[in-house]
Parts: C-alpha cells; sequence; structure tokens
C-alpha cells in the first residue's frame, strides 16, 4: 500500500512554476499544481512505499529544489480507511 502526501510549498518569487515544473519530473510525484490564491505557491500529490522513502526524498529532493522556500506535508489516510 502506498503512502499518500499531499505538499504544500511556498516559493521564491518568480520560482513556481519552475519549482513546478521540477516536480513533475520525480517519479514519486503524483501530481503537481500551481496555486493562484493563498500562502501556497505549489501544491504536490506524493506517493511513496515507506515513510524512509518520504524523509529521503523530502530531504534530499524537495528541499533542494531552487527556490522553495518552506513547505509542509500532510499525510493522507485513503478513502474508505
Amino acid at each position: 500500500m502506498a503512502i499518500r502526501i499531499f505538499l504544500t510549498i511556498r516559493t521564491e518569487e518568480g520560482k513556481a512554476e519552475s519549482v513546478h515544473k521540477t516536480l513533475t519530473r520525480f517519479p514519486e510525484v503524483v501530481e503537481s499544481h500551481r496555486v493562484l490564491t493563498g500562502d501556497y505557491d505549489v501544491v504536490a500529490f506524493v506517493e511513496v512505499k515507506t515513510m524512509d522513502r518520504y524523509r529521503a526524498f523530502s530531504v534530499d529532493q524537495i528541499a533542494t529544489i531552487e527556490g522553495v522556500i518552506d513547505y509542509t506535508s500532510f499525510l493522507t489516510i485513503g478513502p474508505g480507511e
């Protein structure tokens, strides 16, 4: 069973599009969307097999994308669980 995480990401001004495009290159990222209003600039949906894999992905990939200021992870529970 996959672990599903929603990410909300704040970016430097003018970097939302490049962060979004970078995210779409990772196989763990199922969806990525630019956000037009609110506190965040990009929202992404991630699936991984283990929390250890997510921790590594989060630290080694997301946190190192140029333009990412901050991000918040929301671990989800699937429908009917």
